[in-house]
């Protein structure tokens, strides 16, 4: 039934056209989670171990905090911290 309707067949068509560039956002982003929370981990690890001890948990955080509005228990408090999500 699907198969005859429209608007999926528009979407279908849609997200083929789009492929390369969901696709290069896709890898970006994902780019972009690793070096915030590298960046944040290699800043904020011995300041704040408690909230950015593990690689893990940066990552975890990173996640959270670029794909949402943030935890807004844990955030960086050194320069370099602050810096390395943007």
């Amino acid at each position: 039934m699907t198969r005859f309707n429209k608007a999926v067949l528009r979407s279908q068509k849609a997200f083929f056209r789009a492929k390369e560039k969901l696709i290069l956002f896709g890898c970006a982003s994902v780019v972009w989670i690793f070096l915030a929370a590298n960046g944040v981990y290699f800043f904020e690890g011995d300041v704040q171990p408690e909230a950015f001890g593990s690689s893990p948990e940066c990552l975890w955080w990173a996640v959270v905090t670029l794909t949402t509005v943030g935890y807004g228990d844990s955030y960086p408090i050194t320069a370099g911290g602050k810096f390395s999500h943007f």
